[in-house]
């Protein structure tokens, strides 16, 4: 081999020596540049400054109460500037917004909460789904040339199939004076081709006493029966606990209860002797 291409041949071995060292390096600088490059993308990517903490509630059958769903949805400022709701608007008119907004709006990093409640005593049974915007702006709160901004939220329900309800489920009496205490009690039948009676109504509690029973209907014309529970005016101190026992003529709802808790007057106060008149 001649000189020359003696050269020739240690210059490629170096240049390839080179190239592999050299390889891992600018393979280190190509992840480290798309790494370093990924926050900014993510941030010209924009995020909504009304951060929602959840972005959809499920109710199932067991979590609803007295023939209402309620979800409470949370969320935050993640802005530097105030945010200001303007208003909350669900897909169904039968869902009710509520909403305590602070008279200058949420500040910076300020947390709030809204909440959404649907009567499911109108509502066919099944799933319901009910989508929800959150209109919005930042800034100051006069300002009409402020762009408009929207968050949405999704309200799910599972409304159970409707067979007989009573309402109120307990009864709470909190007897703190003299005067007695009267709470109506509704019995509706929504079931199609039935026609339920109420036979009779045993009230098993001390102070407590039943009223006169009436049939009636509801808006749908469901039939309705309604009588009131009265707690006497003067009771003992302390906490007394009954039943309200209802017979009906029908097989699969014969017999339905309804919890009773009757709290009284502080001891003191039950103690005290009534005030003396001169004559």
């Amino acid at each position: 081999m001649s000189s020359a291409s003696k050269s020739r041949t240690r210059l490629f071995r170096a240049v390839c020596t080179l190239a592999l060292c050299a390889a891992p390096c600018l393979a280190s600088l190509a992840s480290s540049s798309r790494t370093s490059s990924q926050p900014l993308t993510d941030a010209a990517a924009g995020r909504s400054p009304l951060v929602m903490h959840i972005h959809m509630v499920h109710m199932r059958e067991f979590d609803l109460r007295e023939g209402k769903a309620v979800a409470r949805f949370e969320f935050h400022n993640s802005s530097d500037q105030t945010l200001h709701i303007d208003k909350i608007k669900p897909s169904c008119g039968c869902v009710t917004t509520r909403l305590n907004q602070p008279l200058d709006g949420y500040e910076s990093e300020a947390s709030g909460e809204f909440y959404l409640e649907v009567d499911t005593s109108a509502e066919s049974s099944g799933q319901h789904q009910y989508d929800v915007a959150i209109h919005y702006h930042m800034g100051d709160k006069k300002d009409a040339d402020a762009p408009s901004l929207t968050e949405q939220v999704v309200f799910r329900v599972d409304v159970p199939e409707k067979k007989v309800t009573v309402r109120p489920r307990a009864l709470i009496f909190y007897q703190f004076t003299e005067q007695p205490t009267v709470q109506p009690v509704d019995i509706t039948d929504f079931r199609q081709g039935k026609d339920l009676e109420v036979l009779d109504v045993r009230v098993e509690c001390p102070h407590v006493t039943s009223g006169e029973l009436q049939r009636t209907a509801d808006e749908n014309g469901n039939v309705k029966w309604t009588f009131p529970i009265t707690a006497a005016g003067a009771v003992p101190s302390g906490r007394q606990t009954g039943q309200v026992f209802i017979r009906t003529n029908d097989s699969e709802f014969g017999e339905l209860r309804i919890p009773v808790l009757i709290y009284g007057p502080p001891e003191q106060q039950a103690a005290k002797p009534a005030a003396k008149t001169e004559k």
